[in-house]
Formats: C-alpha cells, sequence, structure tokens
C-alpha cells in the first residue's frame, strides 16, 4: 500500500478592531502621560483609510491600549511577537519634519518594567512631510528600562528588531502590559503628526489591527440593500417553513 500525505495549510487571521472617540475599545490618554502643550485624540483632520487618525500635536502625549505602570495588565506574551508596524504622516505646518510619533509597547518581565519603542529617527531617513509612510516590519526598536534608563552597548543605545529584544533581552514570561502612540518630550509645541492602523504581528502569522476612526463607518446604500434582501429572504425562508409544518 502506498501512503499519501496531505500537506495541510493553515491561513492566518487578522483581527481589525475600530477604535472611535465614541467607543474608544479600551484605548485612552492616562492621567500623567499628557503635558500641557500635548495632545494625542482621534480626529477626521488626516483620515488615512476611512474617515480618521490619531492626531498628535505639540510635546509629549500618549494614547494607550492598557495600562503600563500596572503589572496585573496582560496583553500578551512578549515572545508572541513578531513584529509591530504604523501608518504615520508629519504635518507639512509642523514645527519639526524630523521627529516621528513614537509607537511603544511595554513590557513587564518580573519586577522588571520596560519600553521598546519605535522612532523613525533609528530606522532611516524621514519621508516628504504630507506624506503617508508604513513602517517596515523589519524595525528597529530601542529600549527604555525603569530605573536604570536606554539600554546600551559599550557606551552606545542597543537598536534591535522586537524578536531580537525577545531572544536576548528578555525571559520567556516577559509580557506586553500596554501599547502606546503618542509623540517625546522634544517634540516641541508646534509638533503636529498622524497615526493609524498600527499592527501587531504574531509569531503564529495571526495579527490584530487597530483602526482609529473619526466615527464608526455607516454601511453603503448598497450594503443596506443587500443586508434588507437578506433579511427579507431569511423571513420568506421562515414563513415557508411555517406554512410546510401546518400542512403536515
Amino acid at each position: 500500500m502506498i501512503a499519501s500525505l496531505m500537506a495541510t495549510s493553515v491561513i492566518a487571521a487578522e483581527t481589525t478592531t475600530v477604535v472611535t472617540p465614541a467607543d474608544p475599545q479600551g484605548w485612552s490618554n492616562p492621567p500623567g502621560e499628557n503635558s500641557v502643550t500635548g495632545s494625542a485624540v482621534i480626529t477626521s483632520t488626516a483620515p488615512r483609510s476611512g474617515n480618521g487618525s490619531l492626531e498628535l500635536s505639540g510635546d509629549r502625549s500618549r494614547f494607550i491600549l492598557g495600562n503600563q505602570y500596572n503589572p496585573a495588565s496582560n496583553l500578551f506574551l512578549l515572545n508572541d511577537v513578531e513584529n509591530l508596524s504604523f501608518d504615520y504622516m508629519i504635518d507639512p505646518a509642523s514645527s519639526r519634519t524630523d521627529y516621528s510619533p513614537a509607537v511603544r509597547l511595554h513590557v513587564w518581565d518580573g519586577a522588571q518594567r520596560s519600553e521598546l519603542i519605535f522612532e523613525q529617527v533609528y530606522n532611516g531617513p524621514f519621508a516628504a512631510a504630507g506624506t503617508w509612510v508604513t513602517t517596515s516590519l523589519d524595525a528597529v526598536f530601542w529600549r527604555f528600562v525603569s530605573g536604570s534608563g536606554v539600554t546600551l552597548d559599550g557606551g552606545s543605545q542597543v537598536n534591535l528588531s522586537i524578536s531580537d529584544w525577545t531572544d536576548q533581552y528578555f525571559s520567556d514570561s516577559a509580557y506586553v502590559s500596554a501599547i502606546s502612540a503618542g509623540q517625546g518630550s522634544s517634540a516641541t509645541a508646534g509638533y503636529k503628526a498622524y497615526a493609524d492602523n498600527l499592527r501587531v504581528g504574531f509569531t503564529n502569522g495571526d495579527s490584530s489591527l487597530y483602526n482609529f476612526e473619526a466615527t464608526a463607518a455607516v454601511p453603503e446604500p448598497a450594503t443596506w440593500a443587500l443586508m434588507l434582501l437578506g433579511f427579507g429572504g431569511a423571513g420568506a425562508m421562515l414563513r415557508r417553513r411555517k406554512q410546510v409544518t401546518s400542512l403536515a
């Protein structure tokens, strides 16, 4: 007998979460993370893929999912994260066009709290202001450790991909307590940029996409028509089944 082997393929899945001011899905501006001049709010000023994006203005602000200071906040294991990317655009009228939004993974590893931080300055040249950019899946991050500062090697800042950070600096039990998007304290008061479509890719091939929208999407008229036809068809089938049952 000839045995045949059939290969099975696993299709990666992406979960999309639409985040709006009316329904923030757990995202918030945490106390103490926004300065006097800084803000991070969803607006329709510069829509990316839909009707909105996260508008970042001024110095130091963050829009965050989870709680970076609470070790009980556990979104997922750091070891399960393969990469992180997002879209951003620097406003042409910004006081700084050489300063990108920063996206952070806030990590607890035992009692140690740290942040893995993406900034464009460590990932190649800046695109022209007014241009949307999608960050690379191979992007490098730097690390800030609470109580000891930036991670250095031989006096130089260490910049690594998330998977390399995981392999070389964290234990298998390290976990992400929060994800945030914002800008640092040196952005200047006149800074203006936008961020959207924050995507976390996992080692199993799945991903989570957070899409910032000013309002929830409303179905197009054609979509409503199809939905009504579907409801009508379902109702007709139910009525027919009742009639058949009665005759029987």
